[in-house]
């Protein structure tokens, strides 16, 4: 076993005061699934990315990246790879950069974690562009994230997005059972949302029932 260092001892001190983990707890309960398993026993390198999640908060974004970017010579494993990534690319993502965003999610994505927000966020500058297959991909990596009991109110919201989203890619792939299925699910999850009108309007278009394209259009106009 590695004999700990002065630097190891002082910031396992830092990582297990109050301060600390009140910070840290906070960032656990949004990035836990990528966050836990990483830099696992490198208290040096949790104290930076803390710092770095402290920054991005704060909205101190160049301060985040700086910080976060210190953690590439403690990388080592695959868990330390998606999180190096995972992290780079939210401080590209807050600083409009979309391309990087992408493809740091994109390197992220592939270690198979279990955060839905990377999938859907790739997900969804897919399926602004066009791009249909990758975009259901992502959104059904997405998707795969959430548990299918026990979910919150904030889950059913998100989860109910998703939904819709592959629907539309579904849709524009001319899948249309496919999408009729998850429409179907999505209203499950958000039975009010107006923007599932958007999609559910081009399915009774196709099928040629009037009333309810008509009901769809007035859902969106009032939206």
């Amino acid at each position: 076993m590695k004999k700990e260092s002065l630097a190891d001892k002082l910031a396992r001190k830092s990582f297990e005061s109050a301060a600390f983990q009140q910070s840290w707890q906070v960032h656990l309960r949004a990035f836990g699934p990528i966050l836990e398993p990483a830099f696992e026993g490198n208290y040096q390198a949790k104290v930076h990315l803390c710092a770095g999640l402290n920054h991005i908060s704060k909205k101190q974004i160049p301060q985040g990246l700086t910080t976060i970017s210190k953690l590439d010579k403690y990388v080592k494993t695959d868990a330390d790879k998606c999180a190096y990534a995972f992290f780079l690319g939210l401080c590209c993502e807050l600083s409009g950069k979309q391309d990087q965003m992408v493809a740091l999610y994109t390197m992220a994505n592939q270690f198979g974690h279990k955060l839905y927000l990377p999938y859907l966020k790739v997900g969804k500058f897919y399926l602004n562009g066009r791009m249909y297959e990758k975009a259901e991909e992502n959104y059904r990596s997405g998707i795969e994230c959430f548990s299918g009991t026990g979910l919150s109110e904030q889950d059913k919201i998100i989860l109910g997005s998703a939904y819709g989203n592959l629907a539309s890619c579904l849709l524009q792939m001319h899948r249309y059972e496919e999408a009729e299925e998850a429409l179907t699910t999505a209203r499950s999850l958000q039975p009010d949302a107006p923007g599932l009108a958007a999609v559910e309007a081009p399915l009774y278009a196709l099928r040629g029932q009037k009333d309810k394209l008509e009901a769809c259009l007035d859902t969106l106009k009032a939206h």
